[in-house]
Formats: structure tokens, C-alpha cells, sequence
């Protein structure tokens, strides 16, 4: 085929034109994945050390049953247990520090 037949044949540049437009799309998308991998690694390491802490909370509940049998628990109860103990840790953090020094007796 001769040059001249490739650039007259219409359905060709059609075809060459999509892929090309498909391409861009593709390079386009694969940014924003990047930039979505990015932001969802960052929320997951933001988390990481909560779920870690929650794994062990949750994990030493359920072997306290192997102590003693009236020692189960629900999930709804683990559920209070920790969002109580998002509450502490949270208090703690906001304290000065220095604070728990009025507590210290002397004696």
C-alpha cells in the first residue's frame, strides 16, 4: 500500500484517531488513580494505629472467656469499651502537661 492510499483511506485516520483519543483518556485516569492511591495511603496510615490498638483490645476481650466462662462479652459491649477508650485517649492528649503533678502525694 502507498502512502498516499494510507492517508485517503478515511476509516484508517478514523481508527488512528480514536485510539489516540482513547489513549489520553487512559493516561488521564491513570493520573487520577495515582492520586487516589496516594490519598487512600494516607488515610489507611492515619488509621493503622487505631486498628491496631482496637485488634488487640478486641483479641485480649475474647481470650478472657478462656479464664473464666462469665467472662463474654458482646460485641456491643466491645464497641462501648472502645469508644471509651477513644474518649480517654483523647482526653489525655488535650491535657497539659504536668497535670496529673496535683495527684502526686509527697510523703
Amino acid at each position: 500500500m502507498k502512502v498516499s492510499e494510507l492517508l485517503g483511506d478515511e476509516n484508517l485516520i478514523r481508527t488512528l484517531n480514536e485510539s489516540k483519543s482513547t489513549a489520553e483518556y487512559v493516561a488521564a485516569r491513570l493520573r487520577n488513580i495515582g492520586q487516589t492511591s496516594q490519598f487512600i495511603q494516607k488515610a489507611r496510615n492515619t488509621y493503622a494505629p487505631v486498628a491496631y490498638r482496637a485488634a488487640i483490645l478486641y483479641f485480649v476481650v475474647q481470650d478472657l472467656q478462656k479464664v473464666n466462662n462469665m467472662y463474654q462479652f458482646s460485641l456491643s459491649w466491645f464497641k462501648k469499651i472502645f469508644t471509651k477508650s477513644l474518649e480517654m485517649t483523647n482526653v489525655v492528649r488535650e491535657e497539659p502537661r504536668g497535670a496529673d503533678d496535683s495527684d502526686v502525694d509527697d510523703g
